[in-house]
């Protein structure tokens, strides 16, 4: 049960941390800017900027790196090395897949 318990507030901070903390600051100045210059503003006759373009392709790959080297970890396949998924998975899932 205290196993259970621990789990579930490691799985609570990643969820806040995505929610409001850093991750999702990372995500989102990596990921605004890339789709800005890359499908966004060409699709909506704005001239892209090839310079912050790469610049924030860096800093989302950056960010993507992190998310696997912190919150990947262990033998598991999900978060917290877990062998199954947990709603913190499902919303970083989501997270990255607005990329596609």
């Amino acid at each position: 049960m205290e196993r259970s318990e621990a789990l579930c507030c490691k799985i609570s901070g990643i969820l806040e941390n995505m929610r409001y903390g850093l991750l999702r600051l990372v995500l989102a100045l990596g990921i605004s800017p890339f789709l800005l210059n890359t499908v966004l503003g060409p699709a909506l006759g704005i001239k892209p900027n090839p310079q912050a373009a790469a610049g924030a392709e860096k800093l989302l790959l950056s960010s993507l790196s992190k998310i696997e080297s912190v919150w990947l970890k262990g033998n598991g396949k999900f978060l917290l090395g877990s062998s199954q998924p947990s709603i913190a998975d499902l919303s970083l899932v989501c997270e990255i897949m607005q990329l596609e």
